[in-house]
């Protein structure tokens, strides 16, 4: 009965918990549950028309779980010391959390964290064998007094808590994950409704469980453990300060690989380690002008930078048809003066920027009274100053670049009155894009790497950025155009706000001499300069509202929507070679056909049309799927081998095969320069040469893209399945950016989401 009406009240407000127990016990006693002991191959597997390998579904839950428990049956064990892990469930496979936690000495107290190993199942395009992905991430605990979850915003919470019937003894093996978060009617933390803490603590009488409030008073004693009960709140860089870095470095994650190897064998085995498939691995970058150079050949580092000066003056002239008007809102005179040093710098020329003090446009946005009228109608208040202030050229619709210096957004009482999202959409209608940069006083990064990034961002956003050519040799067509798909997915977050559900696709022609990057304007059924794009994003608050009155799902409506979108943009790039990226992860909900179980070579297929060549799209159409991790560990995590310490490398990769043409890749890049300072065999986890410092250090491993080549290919020699890798390939790369996290055209068509701003019903006024 404990059991029942703890459940009961976790889902349902008090008055109906009651009769929701009564219902529950009245099926109870119709329809007993009946258990059986069932025998299942955990290693089962079909085949998919298209030649893919797909598990059977229970295996996406079931392996993982299983083999984790295995895994957790030993400890990890190095020259340092030993870790004892712990199971913890999700729905996208199973965790593996060292515990009791590590701590790192700074500041003369103590920091808290563990090693975390998350296990799933995966598959992969036309793969004869499903895979499991293993990846390692370093977890951090919460536990400085004050600490606690942005009001709006929930914190994970691990439990370490012993079976709650006394007369049954067991071995401790998991940590029960819970969800704290505040409450709209009590303005207060509690439990979440999935959170099993209430129920164990129903059925335990001999201990107390703790509530939020309780961890929150004493974090530390509770990770530690009260009463034979230990609870971590998980660590969110909203949550402030955390003096252990994030990250592995390949050393460590190489050592721990090898255990998982030998803990699963011989039920599984590695995956052979994968061939460089193309060289050259980056395309034509301009030379770099490094800083030490100057010194030693003035004449050729001047040289250096002015060849890439000139680069960027060209693409801001292909890009817009008049000089661009740049304005700094400013809070500190370091900012104002850095930003217009570094803008000069970049562009070498003299540009007009219009600077005045930002005053009050960052404070608060003002709340009066509570709901979603008050927030709308704050958010409408401060978009009229923005626009009393600035106004709205409507005559000759020039695009400006507005550089906004605010306040860092966890200073902010709550993300309600963080008041970034009204100003970007006072802006936009004002026909303005705008480039946040922090407060010079609220962050350690220095002012000139922060105004930098933000003029490169701005000239970005201006569609005035450079695509370097390609080195995929002469079969490549000279007027070959790229194109990116994404699919704008956010749900309402904050109150007043619809969410928006909304397509981009982006066209880069690197020949051409005017707006050679566009977007897709589905109103207008043309392209447009990409800057355009941006600011008529702004400008639209067009919301998402499912409409549960239709005869079919809106999700279903919007699928079919989506789809005869991109089927009309097929249309309009087949007047010359194109390839085609999409993001499989993004998209594949609305487009199924983009599901590994569904695919099929050098097909594309439309709701429940037949499967059609891609060739009938455009005989010139090439269609490379793009996947990354998508928070579900879809692409493996990686690291170099070779001789001495593990590493990293950049390049294009494939499976060691002969028995058919490879269509599936890797696409890795470099780590960014200031994770090259860092030995790639610093240890984190146990002490060694670097360990006073060492756990403070962040790492991170660039992410892996896998690339399917689709279609369509020719039969001709030169047009192979690795030459439009490598194209995709290459375009991750930037002559001013560090190495994209996707190929250009896409990472432009994401990034174009800053400015889809959905809100109930904006009053133009």
């Amino acid at each position: 009965m404990a059991l029942i009406n703890a459940w009961a009240w976790s889902l349902a407000p008090a008055q109906e918990a009651d009769q929701l127990v009564d219902q529950t016990f009245q099926r109870l006693e119709e329809a007993p549950p009946h258990w059986e002991v069932a025998t299942m191959n955990l290693l089962e597997q079909r085949t998919t028309s298209g030649g893919t390998a797909e598990p059977a579904r229970e295996l996406y839950t079931l392996l993982p779980e299983r083999l984790a428990a295995r895994l957790a049956d030993r400890a990890f064990r190095t020259a340092g010391g030993e870790l004892r892990f712990r199971v913890v469930s999700g729905e996208a496979g199973a965790e593996m959390v060292s515990w009791p936690p590590l701590f790192h000495v700074k500041e003369k107290r103590r920091w808290y964290y563990s090693l975390v190993i998350t296990i799933t199942v995966q598959t992969v395009p036309f793969a004869d064998s499903f895979r499991v992905h293993t990846s390692t991430h370093l977890r951090r605990w919460a536990t400085s007094s004050g600490t606690r979850p942005r009001r709006g915003q929930g914190a994970k919470v691990l439990f370490d808590v012993p079976i709650p019937w006394a007369d049954l003894a067991s071995e401790r093996r998991r940590l029960i994950p819970n969800t704290m978060r505040y409450s709209h009617e009590t303005g207060k933390l509690g439990w979440g409704q999935r959170g099993p803490v209430e129920l164990l603590g129903g059925l335990d009488i001999m201990r107390d469980y703790p509530s939020p409030a309780d961890l929150l008073a004493a974090p530390e004693i509770r990770v530690l453990g009260v009463e034979g009960i230990a609870s971590g709140i998980v660590f969110s860089t909203g949550m402030g300060h955390h003096a252990v870095g994030t990250g592995l470095m390949p050393g460590e994650r190489a050592e721990i690989d090898a255990w998982i190897e030998e803990g699963l064998a011989p039920v599984l085995r590695r995956v052979s380690d994968l061939r460089r498939a193309f060289s050259p691995s980056r395309p034509a970058l301009l030379p770099e002008a490094h800083p030490g150079e100057l010194a030693k050949d003035p004449e050729s580092y001047q040289r250096k930078v002015e060849t890439r000066r000139a680069a960027r003056r060209a693409a801001l002239s292909a890009a817009l048809r008049e000089p661009p008007r740049v304005e700094i809102l400013w809070k500190h005179e370091t900012t104002r003066d850095s930003l217009i040093n570094e803008m000069s710098d970049l562009l070498g020329t003299g540009l007009q920027i219009h600077c005045e003090p930002v005053d009050r446009l960052v404070r608060p946005l003002e709340l009066i009274g509570n709901g979603v009228e008050a927030w709308q109608e704050a958010v409408r208040a401060r978009g009229e100053e923005v626009r009393e202030r600035f106004g709205s050229d409507g005559v000759s619709r020039r695009v400006a670049l507005t550089f906004v210096e605010i306040d860092k957004k966890d200073l902010y009482p709550s993300k309600e009155v963080d008041p970034k999202y009204a100003l970007r959409l006072g802006f936009a209608r004002a026909h303005r894009l705008t480039q946040f940069i922090q407060d010079a006083e609220q962050t350690d990064v220095g002012i000139g790497l922060r105004s930098r990034s933000a003029c490169l961002d701005g000239l970005r956003q201006l569609g005035a950025d450079i695509l370097a050519p390609h080195r995929c040799g002469a079969g490549v067509a000279a007027d070959l155009q790229y194109a990116g798909l994404w699919m704008i997915r956010q749900n309402s977050r904050r109150k007043g706000q619809y969410g928006a559900r909304r397509l981009i696709a982006v066209r880069i022609r690197p020949d051409a001499h005017e707006h050679p990057v566009r977007g897709w304007d589905q109103g207008l059924g043309e392209w447009i300069p990409y800057s355009d794009l941006l600011a008529n994003l702004g400008a639209s608050t067009e919301p998402y509202r499912p409409d549960a009155d239709e005869d079919e799902s809106s999700s279903e409506k919007l699928a079919r929507t989506v789809q005869q979108q991109i089927r009309v943009l097929l249309y309009r790039l087949r007047d010359r070679p194109t390839l085609l990226m999409v993001n499989s992860p993004n998209i594949r909900q609305l487009w199924p056909f983009l599901r590994n179980s569904r695919l099929v070579c050098d097909q594309l297929q439309f709701g429940g049309d037949p499967f059609q060549p891609v060739a009938l799209y455009g005989p010139d159409l090439r269609v490379v799927l793009v996947r990354d991790r998508n928070g579900r560990e879809e692409t493996a995590q990686w690291h170099a081998t070779g001789g001495g310490e593990p590493g990293f490398a950049s390049g294009l990769w494939s499976a060691p095969t002969e028995e058919r043409e490879e269509r599936v890749f890797l696409s890795t890049t470099d780590a960014p320069p200031i994770l090259r300072t860092l030995p790639r065999g610093l240890r984190k986890l146990f002490p060694g040469p670097e360990w006073l410092t060492a756990p403070r250090k962040t790492a991170w491993n660039p992410q892996a893209l896998e690339l399917t080549v689709l279609g369509g290919l020719t039969e001709h020699g030169e047009d192979s399945a690795v030459l439009w890798a490598a194209l995709a390939h290459q375009s991750r790369f930037h002559n001013d950016h560090q190495p994209l996290s996707l190929p250009y055209a896409l990472q432009l068509a994401r990034q174009a989401e800053e400015y889809v701003l959905p809100m109930a019903e904006y009053d133009e006024g």
